[in-house]
C-alpha cells in the first residue's frame, strides 16, 4: 500500500490559526509601542476587517478536514473487515513510524531513503529543497518533534493491493531551525533558537 502525501490542509489551518492569535495579541500593542508612526486607523481598520476573513478561512480548512476524516473512517471501517491492511489502528501506527523516517531522512538529507518513502511527486520538490540547502551549505533540524494528530481524509482500495492509497493528514511541531556548515544557526521557527 503507498500512501500519498499533498500539501496537508491541516498545516495550513494550524498555522492560520497561530498567525491571527500571535496578531491578535501583537499588532495593537506593536501600533501603541510605535507611536503612531502614520494612520494607525487605517492599520487598526485593516487588521479587524482582515482578522475575520483568517479566521473564518480556518474554520472554514479545519471544517472539511474534519468531513473528509468522517467520511474515511467510515470507508475504512467497512474495507477493513475484508482487508486488515486498512485497519485504522493500524494505518495510524504506520503512518507516525514513517513520518518520523521521513523527518529523519529530512534532517539527513538522506535522498535515497526519501525517495523510498515520498510520493514521486513531493520527493522532486523535496530533492530540490535539499539541494539548494546543500549548495548553500546548510541543514534543517528538528527536536522535540511529536504529532499531535493523524486524521485519514481519504483513502481508496484496489483489487491490486499495490495501487491502494490513502491521505493522512498529520498534525504535528517540532523546533524546527537550519544550520550552516560550521553550525551557525541561519534561521529557525522558534525565539527559543536564535541566529548566531
Amino acid at each position: 500500500m503507498r500512501e500519498r502525501m499533498p500539501i496537508q490542509f491541516g498545516r495550513v489551518s494550524s498555522f492560520l490559526l497561530k498567525l491571527i492569535i500571535f496578531a491578535a495579541l501583537t499588532i495593537p500593542d506593536a501600533m501603541a509601542r510605535g507611536g503612531g508612526g502614520g494612520n494607525s486607523k487605517v492599520g487598526g481598520l485593516l487588521y479587524l476587517i482582515v482578522l475575520p476573513f483568517l479566521i473564518i478561512y480556518a474554520w472554514y480548512i479545519n471544517r472539511r478536514i474534519n468531513k473528509k476524516k468522517q467520511e474515511t473512517e467510515r470507508l475504512l471501517n467497512t474495507i477493513s473487515q475484508n482487508d486488515p491492511a486498512w485497519n485504522e489502528p493500524n494505518l495510524e501506527a504506520h503512518v507516525r513510524k514513517t513520518f518520523f523516517q521521513i523527518q529523519e531522512a529530512w534532517c539527513q538529507q538522506d535522498l535515497a531513503r526519501l525517495q523510498s518513502l515520498l510520493h514521486p511527486q513531493l520527493f522532486t520538490e523535496w530533492k530540490a529543497q535539499i539541494e539548494l540547502m546543500q549548495s548553500h551549505d546548510e541543514r534543517n533540524i528538528m527536536e522535540d518533534l511529536r504529532i499531535n494528530d493523524v486524521r485519514f481524509v481519504e483513502a481508496q482500495n484496489y483489487q491490486d493491493k499495490e495501487k491502494d492509497i490513502f491521505t493522512a493528514c498529520i498534525d504535528a511541531v517540532a523546533t524546527d531551525y537550519t544550520v550552516n556548515k560550521s553550525g551557525d544557526i541561519v534561521s529557525s521557527n522558534t525565539g527559543s533558537r536564535r541566529k548566531k
